[in-house]
């Protein structure tokens, strides 16, 4: 649309040099994880589906250097060792011609590119079309975080309210990456229908309810709908790749919450580990805290056998894809359970395959009102 009103205008209407709009195209690039991945909250799919020949147009309309980098980043065809020439938008007539009018400046990049591999191989080049991004991105307005670190690990991080565009009730929610491989997952939206769309129903599905994203139950109850159910005190430090925000505003009354305080820290030197805090007051307990994690990986609980040994009270096993293995070290007050969702819906297989599990740790009914649940993670090497 902007680009029809500059055009419509012969340049005399242009938002394209403001930093805002440059800055909502580059989310882009920082939301990208690897191999494919994006972060997905809300209705966001986790699989990368934007054209790159229309995101480097957009870059190449707000002077985003780094935009069209990921473009051009994206157009590497590791089966050939090559950058692919760019095609054509074909899902309207408008951005067909519109690719059609600079595609001959990204074919000429690609080019260049397709030139320096006589002296570069294609991993280097795909280094320096990236090594510029920041390590890490916070967006205050959505408050939304994404973290690395120096070993390759992603996390992505949220506060907000339940009343969002695309909505799910997932205020304070996280996901996980290590090198590209997903571990802690939002598992997004299933193929659109009637009920995804319909303001009675759509919270029955069950990929929009709070207890099947990275969240807790406080008292057995789960965040509702509505804008008024938000984080408050959000706070991020990039440098020590810490997040917090206190988010017993995102649950009613029954909950019997007064203070919920969730922080998240990725570690930024040294063992790489993922630690996450809540620490809590409640008026009064009338049921248990379930502590809720979505996984695409296998659980293993404990009693379980893992290479020879059998696994404590207070540690669990994931085992991800490319033979990734995570332990994830829990308060013993908490006990572990997994349950198991088949994934029935072909959106939904198509990204995370025929199963997706969720871990479950469990207070005692009769848990102290005040208190601090921990759950560390840390990566399992083979060569230890």
């Amino acid at each position: 649309w902007l680009q029809i009103m500059y055009d419509a205008s012969d340049g005399r209407f242009s938002v394209f040099d403001n930093d805002r709009i440059r800055r909502m195209g580059e989310y882009i690039s920082r939301s990208y994880i690897g191999n494919g991945y994006v972060v997905n909250f809300a209705d966001a799919d986790a699989i990368r589906n934007a054209p790159n020949e229309l995101v480097w147009n957009y870059g190449n309309a707000v002077g985003s250097k780094e935009m069209k980098n990921f473009a051009l980043y994206c157009q590497a065809d590791r089966r050939t060792g090559k950058f692919r020439a760019p095609a054509i938008t074909l899902n309207d007539s408008w951005r067909a011609m519109n690719t059609l009018r600079f595609n001959p400046a990204m074919r000429t990049q690609i080019d260049s590119l397709n030139a320096l591999l006589q002296t570069k191989s294609l991993e280097e080049i795909l280094y320096d079309l990236r090594k510029d991004v920041p390590a890490s991105t916070w967006y205050s307005e959505t408050e939304q975080c994404f973290i690395r670190n120096s070993s390759q690990w992603f996390l992505g991080a949220k506060g907000g309210f339940n009343n969002e565009s695309h909505n799910h009730n997932d205020v304070g929610t996280f996901i996980l990456y290590i090198r590209d491989i997903p571990v802690f997952i939002d598992a997004g939206v299933g193929t659109y229908t009637k009920q995804t769309f319909s303001k009675t129903e759509r919270y029955k599905l069950w990929s929009m309810q709070c207890d099947w994203h990275n969240l807790p139950m406080i008292n057995g109850i789960a965040q509702p709908f509505g804008g008024q159910w938000k984080a408050s005190n959000t706070l991020c430090n990039l440098k020590k790749g810490i997040f917090s925000l206190d988010i017993d505003g995102a649950y009613p009354e029954e909950a019997g919450c007064t203070d919920w305080n969730r922080k998240y820290i990725l570690s930024q030197s040294g063992k790489p580990s993922l630690k996450i805090t809540d620490s809590f007051s409640l008026s009064e307990r009338t049921a248990a805290d379930i502590e809720h994690f979505l996984v695409k990986g296998e659980v293993l609980l404990p009693g379980q056998d893992y290479k020879g040994k059998v696994i404590p009270e207070g540690e669990l096993i994931i085992i991800c894809d490319g033979d990734l293995a995570v332990k994830m070290t829990y308060s013993r007050n908490l006990k572990a359970s997994v349950d198991i969702r088949e994934m029935d819906d072909r959106r939904f297989a198509r990204i995370w395959g025929p199963v997706l599990r969720r871990i479950s740790l469990t207070s005692d009914e009769n848990a102290p009102i005040k208190g601090k649940y921990e759950c560390t993670i840390t990566e399992i090497r083979n060569d230890k």
